[in-house]
């Protein structure tokens, strides 16, 4: 008669694994340094949990307004979502701003998002993987993964002001 340990064992380790599942999904969850297309690090998104899915706002900036040498000439104004094609929204404060939306943990990533670009005004697919537990990869893409671009957020605690 065989020995019901290695049966036991097994259960044990399934129930075991199961908790760590839901971790993992909400290791997403804090604030990160931002990086856009351009390589500017200069806001902190905050990534939550809604349900099953995740979303970011911005909840750090590092100007409030416009610098002196704005193409647009507005040195001095409080910085707003201006290049959002819908002129409705342009005067929307990128203070607050959600950026990142819809994210759905499935095998190991973050992926049915959608993630938008104030400095652009464009909104892409998007999807998302922790390279290690402070490094988080933003995939944007139109269409496919593979028609994209790849920035790198890391885990960071919002400053004093």
């Amino acid at each position: 008669m065989k020995s019901p340990l290695p049966i036991a064992a097994l259960g044990l380790a399934l129930l075991a694994a199961a908790p760590v599942a839901a971790v993992e999904a909400d290791a997403i969850v804090g604030t990160w340094r931002t990086e856009d297309r351009h390589g500017n690090r200069d806001s902190i998104v905050e990534i939550a949990r809604s349900g099953e899915r995740y979303a970011g706002s911005v909840v750090w900036v590092k100007y409030e307004v416009y610098p002196e040498n704005d193409p647009k000439g507005w040195a001095g104004r409080p910085l707003v979502d201006r290049e959002n094609p819908d002129p409705a929204l342009r005067e929307r404060p990128i203070l607050g701003l959600r950026t990142l939306r819809g994210l759905r943990f499935e095998a190991g990533e973050w992926v049915d998002g959608e993630v938008y670009a104030p400095r652009e005004g464009e909104t892409y697919r998007a999807k998302a993987w922790l390279e290690d537990p402070d490094t988080l990869k933003i995939r944007g893409y139109l269409g496919t993964p593979f028609l994209g671009r790849t920035v790198t957020w890391r885990r960071a605690e919002v400053p004093e002001r």
